[in-house]
């Protein structure tokens, strides 16, 4: 058997969707595939500390279906820092790397 965790940051449509699809399909990814899914999804004011958390927790990968947005923030705006993070911990691809430009 295969577990994943997979951190989900950001809860919107996208996120609740993606959830739902995994809720759904739970028994055919385990019947199917041995495979176990973890989940966890955050609001935007947490995307910084769950993605520290996740790196730290030995993630593989980081989907992130959040606006990276926070009102009043500070520089580096949250989506850099978090693309930063990504980066250094090599949960990249060329979406994050796009968005540190």
């Amino acid at each position: 058997m295969k577990r994943i965790r997979l951190f989900i940051i950001g809860f919107g449509v996208v996120g609740q969707g993606l959830a739902e699809l995994l809720a759904e399909k739970e028994n055919l990814l385990f019947n199917h595939h041995a495979l176990v899914v973890t989940l966890v999804g955050v609001a935007n004011q947490r995307l910084e500390a769950t993605m520290t958390e996740a790196v730290a927790a030995g993630a593989r990968a980081a989907t992130i279906l959040a606006s990276g947005y926070l009102e009043g923030d500070r520089d580096p705006p949250l989506i850099q820092r978090v693309a930063s993070l990504a980066l250094s911990a090599e949960l990249w691809d060329g979406l994050v790397r796009q968005s540190l430009r």
